[in-house]
């Protein structure tokens, strides 16, 4: 029977029977049970296991260990309640339900669980990451594990630098500022000097990282936010990733539209309005050209005309010829085939045609009435005009 003693302040172990001893080195010795008792050098992180021959089963060089059933142990790294691993009598390092993940827990400085079989060991100052017994990355560097889900394994470190690996061991992308692992395995991703993009959980870029930000929403679909600065209008669309395709609402349903374009959205009927390069065009229902990226901006579509911007002139352009009207400083949809055009500080209206109906003489407050007459205002005087 073994015996705790105490020496110079430091405890030890006595066995009655044979009248050996385990030798005073200890700052802290429980009683053996099962054959094994723990131990404690010093105060710092220096908790061990020993069997009754005083040998080192558990190296002493943790911070806490805890006796869970009869042979098993719980082994802290740290103050941390999720940096503990399990191990056995013989020092071998287990999963939580009792298969040997590694015979030898002496080969390793640190070892900690990450998730199901995945664990996180260290040696001299050379790390890696342990899968089903084996080891599938390693590293140097200060980076750390900033999530696990559905497969993949994401790294990041001090310096806003991120990798992404799967339990293969595979890098499926790098140098990269952020990374988010979404519920159904895609990736959306970003770098410092480029926009939010997605991959999938090979790693394969399906939308290149030019927007302002992709938000997650749910089942297969994100949603795109197209912006070129802070300044600058933004333009949400969603998108289907297990399609590939842009989802567009229409008056006759959800259109499906190809992601060959940066953007896609607002459909006028027969026209959808697209962007690449943070220019602006239109196509038709068969996803053909009718008017290029040329544009700052596209206000919307009526009918044939759409109202477009280039640099900071609005004109109307004619879907069906390709013809632009003259340029002004604002166009807006009064109604029907009339617009409302806005040049040297007043308003007047042109038709579709850009046949001057009412001159730029008015203030904004001008209405259609029923009987085709236009109410306007000059100042606070009211007329109708045709």
């Amino acid at each position: 029977m073994l015996i705790n003693i105490k020496e110079n302040g430091k405890w030890g172990y006595y066995n009655s029977e044979t009248g050996t001893v385990i030798p005073c080195r200890f700052c802290h010795s429980s009683d053996f049970i099962d054959g094994f008792a723990i131990v404690r050098i010093d105060y710092n992180s220096s908790c061990g296991v020993i069997d009754e021959n005083g040998e080192e089963i558990v190296p002493c060089k943790y911070y806490d260990i805890k006796r869970l059933r009869k042979g098993i142990f719980e082994l802290y790294n740290s103050c941390y309640e999720k940096e503990k691993c399990l191990c056995d009598s013989k020092g071998m390092l287990l999963d939580d339900k009792g298969n040997v993940l590694c015979e030898d827990l002496q080969r390793y400085d640190i070892v900690f669980k990450l998730d199901n079989n995945l664990y996180f060991v260290s040696q001299s100052k050379h790390n890696g990451i342990l899968y089903n017994n084996q080891l599938i990355i390693e590293y140097d560097d200060n980076r750390q594990v900033k999530d696990i889900k559905c497969g993949l394994i994401l790294f990041s470190n001090d310096k806003g630098s991120m990798w992404l690996y799967n339990l293969k061991g595979d890098l499926l992308l790098e140098n990269y500022g952020y990374f988010h692992i979404t519920p159904n395995s895609f990736v959306t991703f970003s770098g410092q000097k480029v926009g939010y993009g997605i991959a999938d959980h090979n790693g394969n870029v399906i939308l290149e990282p030019k927007y302002w930000n992709v938000n997650y929403l749910h089942d297969d679909i994100f949603e795109l936010i197209y912006k070129k600065g802070f300044e600058e209008k933004s333009y949400k669309v969603l998108y289907d990733s297990s399609k590939n395709c842009f989802i567009v609402e229409s008056d006759t349903g959800i259109l499906e539209m190809p992601t060959i374009y940066d953007w896609c959205g607002n459909n006028y009927g027969n026209y959808t309005i697209i962007a690449n390069n943070y220019k602006f065009g239109i196509i038709n229902q068969d996803c053909s050209i009718i008017a290029d990226c040329i544009y700052s901006e596209i206000k919307e579509c009526v009918s044939d005309i759409a109202i477009v911007r280039k640099d900071s002139k609005w004109q109307l352009l004619n879907l069906i010829t390709g013809n632009l009207s003259s340029e002004y400083d604002n166009i807006s949809h009064l109604k029907d085939d009339y617009f409302i055009f806005y040049l040297k500080y007043s308003y007047g209206i042109i038709d579709r045609n850009d046949n001057l109906i009412v001159p730029n003489r008015f203030n904004d407050d001008i209405e259609v009435r029923e009987d085709g007459t236009f109410k306007v205002s000059k100042g606070y005087s009211n007329r109708l005009c045709r």
